[in-house]
């Protein structure tokens, strides 16, 4: 448990240092490249990589019964050690065992391997669509949200693999390059094939989004969720193609109960209200319409656990447009960024407490590879 209560106290102690500094050097409404600004820019540049190091030896050297798939993936690596292929169909996976055995290496070579693609990915996603005095608010977020870090490298390490790779096709997408973003989308499947919903992302990109779009799209989210629906899309795989029959048996996610989603689905109303407030240029526009659609997607998706794996890849993606939304509203109203971290602090502490309590053995106690 100290593991996971260190990483969160640090982090916060950092961030709250930063904007410390920035209110006592004057930097808080400051747009002018001072010394004072240049000065908290690069500690927070430092900061960031200095917590994507320790968020890398963490994930990378935690003992083989830390992570609730982790122990498949262990005997996937000796069956691919012993006779060349695994359970699951994606090669790309495969290869990567395939190159650490040839290499010498062993499941916590994997796992590092694993860990480095992802946090390495979200090193460079940040630092190039956010701005530097947003790097740690990122990391909150990245670290917080159980799915992100914590699952995608303890747990879901193929998905984490092709979500690593699927932030290698946004600056394609964002220049509407189909042809590169297409083949990068298809790079990661052979990771885990869920990657290939994220096609659906050229739909999104041609669609000019306002504010009735984005109203329409959480409105159908939510009473798709009041109707239950989020077992159709399995059953119309299933009828149509005679496939994923076994998933709409899945659990729904913790996180699907009305409360939750109606009050997801306000706060998506109440930023199409200030929409216009919400950007700056197209770019941003761009990601705050990925960030508000990822709110509305997370309605429908909490439905189902495996839905919800295929909503963590918006999640990450949407992580910028989370940042631009605080950096634009915060001259006028502060405490919209406060809110997002009390969000994100309780998601984690909550998640922290209920493996807790329920003496979750696959997160707790958390354990390096190298204790006894």
């Amino acid at each position: 448990m100290y593991i996971y209560i260190l990483i969160f106290i640090v982090i916060m102690c950092l961030f709250a240092l930063e904007r410390a500094a920035e209110v006592k050097c004057g930097a808080y409404y400051q747009t002018s490249r001072t010394v004072a600004n240049r000065s908290i820019m690069s500690y927070n540049k430092k900061a960031f990589r200095f917590l994507i190091i320790i968020l890398l030896f963490i994930s990378g050297y935690r003992a083989d019964n830390i992570g609730t798939d982790h122990k498949t993936y262990i005997a996937a690596f000796n069956h691919i050690k012993t006779y060349g292929n695994a359970y699951f169909r994606e090669k790309g996976y495969v290869l990567l065992n395939k190159l650490v055995i040839f290499l010498g290496g062993n499941t916590t070579t994997l796992c590092f391997l694993v860990s480095f693609m992802l946090c390495i990915g979200f090193y460079f996603y940040v630092v190039k669509y956010v701005r530097a005095d947003y790097f740690l608010f990122s990391l909150i977020i990245f670290v917080c949200q159980p799915y992100m870090y914590i699952q995608s490298t303890f747990n879901i390490m193929r998905q984490g693999c092709a979500i690593a790779i699927v932030l290698l096709s946004i600056p394609f997408l964002l220049n509407k390059k189909w042809l590169m973003f297409s083949a990068i989308i298809l790079l990661a499947s052979t990771f885990h094939t869920s990657a290939l919903v994220m096609l659906f992302l050229i739909i999104f990109r041609n669609i000019n989004f306002d504010v009735k779009k984005i109203r329409l799209v959480a409105s159908a989210c939510i009473l798709m969720n009041f109707a239950g629906a989020g077992i159709w899309p399995f059953k119309i795989a299933d009828r149509l193609m005679g496939v994923y029959r076994r998933y709409s048996t899945y659990e729904a996610s913790l996180l699907n109960f009305k409360p939750y989603v109606i009050a997801i689905f306000i706060v998506v109303l109440y930023f199409t209200n200030i929409y216009c407030e919400l950007y700056q240029n197209k770019t941003e526009k761009f990601f705050v319409d990925l960030f508000l659609i990822s709110l509305s997607c997370m309605i429908f998706c909490v439905q189902s656990d495996i839905l919800y794996r295929v909503y963590i890849y918006i999640a990450f993606l949407a992580v910028p447009g989370a940042t631009m939304i605080c950096k634009n509203l915060r001259k006028k109203n502060s405490v919209i960024g406060l809110c997002f971290i009390g969000y994100y602090s309780a998601f984690y502490i909550g998640y922290i407490y209920l493996w807790y309590i329920n003496n979750n053995t696959y997160y707790y106690p958390f354990k390096f590879v190298f204790e006894r």
